[in-house]
């Protein structure tokens, strides 16, 4: 019997309880399954953080994808020179021109960081590794919890070149990681399709409730509209010229304090005009007498 399938019992889940595990699953990835301990090992311990990533191929990704024929010469020398000008990875040139599908990109990539490539769309990520590490980080991050399994946590990535860096923000009880590789869009939806509403409702009360209009009653001021508009044709019933006047009135009042604000921000006070030919006097600068005068004096006597 393999070592994989010696797991069969059981594996860790992150909040210590076992749940059962078969080898023969079909969401679990064969290569995952290669990376479980034997039953009655000890556990696998973590990594130094210089090696969460895995050693790399030393291929560059252009050559990689011109040996899958995903890429043709002519796009990948025009994504290398745009390269120079723009800070971007060459990946994200090429699929910004549509030069290289993302299926394939993402292939790529995974043969070149040397790991697997899943959908995590079809096998959803665990949503308690989720919540503990913060959808929102996850979606700037561009990576998500997986699964947790044997004491190993597997975390998916669009950008494995970053994955070194962003995956030190993540808990430390997640133990250690194991780099899996997928595209920005399915990344993106098994995101938003695990957290969107929590993701809305964050969106939602992000801005302080003192700055938004959260705590602003509706039904209360459709009321005074309502009544304002009530009065209003009760009164041009009742007393048309007078509610005409009052209007008109009221009209003229807001326009007249409108042009004398415009006219007071374009003619500005006379302090202030003083304050300001004040500010621009230049600085004075007082004479200080030579230590050496007398010294200068008859050199400049001699000189003559």
């Amino acid at each position: 019997m393999p070592a994989s399938s010696s797991l069969a019992n059981s594996a860790l889940t992150p909040l210590g309880r076992t749940v059962p595990i078969r080898p023969d699953r079909a969401d679990v990835p064969a290569a995952v399954m290669a990376d479980l301990p034997a039953k009655g090992s000890s556990p696998i311990p973590p990594p130094p953080p210089d090696r969460l990533v895995q050693n790399r191929d030393p291929r560059h990704l252009g050559q990689i994808l011109l040996e899958d024929e995903a890429v043709s010469s002519q796009n990948l020398l025009k994504a290398v020179v745009m390269r120079q000008r723009q800070d971007a990875p060459l990946g994200e040139i090429l699929l910004a021109h549509g030069w290289v599908t993302e299926a394939a990109l993402t292939r790529a990539l995974s043969r070149q960081w040397r790991t697997s490539m899943i959908d995590p769309v079809a096998m959803p990520p665990d949503p308690r590794l989720l919540d503990q590490a913060g959808a929102d980080f996850c979606l700037s991050a561009g990576l998500v919890p997986w699964r947790r399994i044997g004491g190993v946590t597997y975390v998916v990535t669009s950008r494995p070149e970053a994955f070194g860096d962003t995956s030190r923000h993540l808990p430390a009880d997640f133990g250690e990681l194991r780099m899996l590789l997928c595209s920005e869009t399915a990344m993106r939806d098994a995101i938003l399709g695990s957290r969107k509403t929590a993701l809305i409702r964050r969106a939602e009360t992000r801005v302080p409730i003192d700055d938004s209009c959260r705590n602003r009653n509706e039904g209360r001021t459709a009321r005074i509209a309502a009544v304002a508009l009530a009065g209003l044709a009760l009164g041009l019933i009742l007393a048309p010229v007078l509610v005409i006047s009052i209007v008109t009135a009221w009209a003229l009042l807001t326009l007249l304090a409108t042009m004398t604000v415009k006219v007071l921000a374009f003619s500005p006070p006379s302090c202030a005009r003083k304050a300001a030919r004040g500010a621009l006097q230049p600085v004075r600068r007082v004479p200080t007498p030579c230590p050496n005068r007398h010294k200068c004096r008859g050199s400049f006597r001699s000189s003559r």
